[in-house]
């Protein structure tokens, strides 16, 4: 039994979770999801566009990716459509969409163009955590979880 509790209190420390890039417009949202983030106990850093977030995942380190569809400059599909076209394999973070868009076919155009998974708002912090912990096991399974920034160590950066 102890070993299990060990297990539980390992899988929740901040060194066996991957960072989080959220990448939102609307400054209400972006509050929300950053305040929410912290209570789950996630670290997160914000973009506040598709080119931005292109930008932040070509410096830093990001397993997970929060992605808002409908955005100004560039929008979440295109953004994640050059996230996929530019970055390694080995440097992909999971893509989690992260919208309003609720009608029919608006999750399965997310999934076509690359994202990884859908939520949508009003944001459950329940399916999120969820959705969270998954993808985040996920990468860490693969061996992704000791990233590097892309610049230094995934040499297949196209450029744009």
């Amino acid at each position: 039994m102890n070993s299990v509790l060990a297990t539980t209190a390992v899988e929740k420390t901040p060194e066996t979770r991957l960072r989080v890039l959220v990448v939102e417009d609307n400054i209400v949202n972006q509050r929300l999801a950053l305040i929410m983030l912290k209570r789950l106990g996630w670290t997160a850093s914000l973009a506040c566009n598709g080119l931005d977030a292109i930008a932040a995942l070509e410096r830093e380190n990001f397993g997970l990716v929060l992605m808002d569809v409908q955005m100004p400059v560039m929008d979440g599909l295109m953004a994640t459509q050059e996230i996929r076209r530019r970055l390694a394999p080995e440097c992909q973070p999971a893509i989690i969409a992260f919208t309003a868009n609720t009608l029919p076919g608006d999750r399965e155009q997310c999934l076509a163009v690359g994202m990884d998974d859908y939520v949508s708002k009003p944001v459950d912090p329940a399916e999120l955590s969820a959705k969270l912990e998954r993808w985040n096991a996920a990468l860490l399974k693969e061996g992704r979880g000791s990233f590097v920034p892309f610049f230094q160590g995934c040499s297949d950066l196209q450029p744009a």
